[in-house]
């Protein structure tokens, strides 16, 4: 039996191919994947997201959670042995493999590059050549070769603010696109949906014609059977009083056999009424939950917008904000460079002054206590923009708790959407005793032996269906929401794969609706 295909839109190949370029996970950030809501595991050092599907898991759900955030492949080969189906399925969920936290920096840089390689920063503007006048031709080239390595590295800087900036954006451009494609699926259903419920109404028309034309093709006997009672041979006159007798019992069973044909067309008008007023009021309700799903696209891409406004209007501010840091980077470099000229004049005014009188030496100590000043302003702007660079950090960190936070609301707004939806599923005793249970939350409770058909409890059931009385042994024999929508379970290994295959559709589609069991 194969897994409902909705639930493995997700899934990726894991080749050897596919893995080589896939995303690499530490074994401390899958570990806080351990969820029934939230479920990874890993298996020949590749990571599995199995969220959607250990409800389904032939061995029961419990099983996998058990293993959840941590490495199953001792498990899963004692458990599994030579069997071909897990390696059939599990491919599916692989999302990346197991790696160590260098290997992870690693890729990380790499991607960066790759996006840098997209998008080429913007080269700084160069500092503007400094000419300090009474300085030696020596000393000027050192200058110009201080001025050049300090330009190199406020380019490397402008470089390094540009590509985080320019990579959170491309982060976000894929998040609202993820987010549109959701929107766009939600609406397919909806659609879908009232298409059914038209075709339902449609179909329950037709079947009222036909049983009209059936009650008038029986009531033609009636009549000729009438006809033929009425017509009494005139020559058996002597007879008279007993075929008045019999003609009045006859009559009188006619006018009964007529009363109990219209009390049976009555019914049935009064069915059929019945049957198209549910159809009219399924199909409003079709269209209802059609209108919400439009509605919640509509509000998605309006947020989907408003998220994209604010992640541009963040860039551009930590655009500027980089700039500025830029700018007093430079202007306290340029400080430093006047320092270390003025540093140098003095030490020439002071050798000189010593060689002629007292005052050229009070001159040196006038300029040394300047160039100490300089120096003292130099490291107070220093000071300045590491202050800044802090503050950079902790509105960076604001941000990040703020997306989390909108990310739970995401969770909380799905948890609820998905109250109130039910699964019923109907199993059968060995001794012939049918009991229907309703299911609210996921996973069912219900392990099951599925290797030969009909489906059979392999172990004791746990939640709804113990409370109902279901044992091990019991069969499943219907699946639905409610009782007009109920499809038959297989019940032998001949029946079509198709029409198995779709009933393992249509539960894995009413199981993905239903809330999760918290852990």
């Amino acid at each position: 039996v194969k897994p409902h295909t909705d639930l493995l839109e997700h899934g990726q190949a894991c080749g050897s191919h596919a893995v080589s370029v896939m995303e690499l996970y530490t074994a401390a950030e899958i570990s806080r994947h351990d969820k029934a809501d939230d479920l990874w595991v890993i298996m020949e050092n590749k990571v599995y997201d199995i969220t959607k599907w250990h409800a389904f898991h032939p061995g029961g759900s419990p099983v996998l959670l058990k293993y959840g955030g941590a490495d199953a492949t001792q498990a899963s080969n004692n458990a599994h042995g030579l069997l071909k189906k897990p390696l059939s399925i599990m491919p599916r969920y692989c999302i990346g493999r197991l790696g160590t936290e260098e290997e992870v920096r690693a890729a990380q840089d790499q991607k960066v590059r790759t996006l840098l390689a997209a998008n080429p920063p913007t080269q700084a503007e160069k500092l503007s050549p400094m000419v300090v006048p009474g300085v030696s031709p020596q000393a000027e080239a050192d200058q110009k070769a201080d001025q050049q390595a300090d330009q190199q590295a406020d380019q490397q800087a402008d470089q390094q603010a540009s590509s985080y900036v320019k990579a959170t954006y491309t982060l976000l451009l894929e998040r609202m696109a993820a987010d549109r494609v959701a929107a766009e699926r939600m609406m397919s259903k909806a659609k879908a949906a009232v298409g059914k419920a038209a075709a339902r109404m449609s179909g329950r028309a037709s079947q009222g014609e036909t049983e009209n034309s059936t009650d008038a093709e029986d009531s033609t006997p009636r009549l000729s059977q009438t006809a033929s009672s009425q017509g009494i041979d005139a020559e058996d006159k002597a007879k008279n009083e007993q075929v008045a007798a019999d003609t009045a019992r006859q009559k009188a069973a006619e006018k009964a056999a007529e009363k109990a044909a219209a009390a049976k067309i009555a019914a049935e008008k009064a069915e059929k009424a019945k049957a198209e007023k549910k159809a009219a009021a399924e199909k409003a309700a079709a269209e209802k939950a059609a209108k919400a799903a439009a509605k919640a696209a509509e509000k998605a891409e309006q947020k989907a917008a408003e998220e994209k406004v604010a992640a541009d209007k963040a860039a551009e501010k930590e655009k500027a904000k980089a700039e500025k840091l830029a700018a007093d980077k430079a202007e306290a470099k340029k400080a430093a460079i006047e320092k270390a000229a003025a540093k140098k004049t003095a030490e020439k005014a002071a050798d000189k002054a010593q060689a002629n009188d007292s005052e050229a030496t009070a001159k040196a100590i006038e300029g040394k206590a300047a160039a100490e000043k300089a120096l003292a302003e130099m490291k107070a702007a220093k000071e300045a923009a590491e202050k800044t660079a802090a503050e950079l950090q902790a509105k960076a960190e604001q941000l990040q708790r703020e997306k989390e936070a909108a990310q739970k609301e995401k969770k909380a707004a799905k948890k609820a959407e998905s109250a109130g939806k039910k699964l019923l599923i109907v199993f059968q005793s060995p001794a012939g005793e049918q009991k229907t249970v309703t299911f609210t939350k996921r996973p069912l409770g219900v392990s099951c032996s599925m290797d030969t058909m009909p489906i059979v409890v392999g172990e004791p059931p746990r939640g709804a269906a113990a409370e109902a009385g279901v044992c091990e042994g019991w069969i499943l024999c219907q699946v639905g929401t409610d009782p007009s929508n109920m499809r038959n379970f297989p019940r032998s290994a001949d029946e079509p794969y198709a029409l198995v295959q779709e009933t393992f559709k249509f539960l894995g589609q009413l199981t993905k609706d239903l809330p999760q069991v918290p852990s």
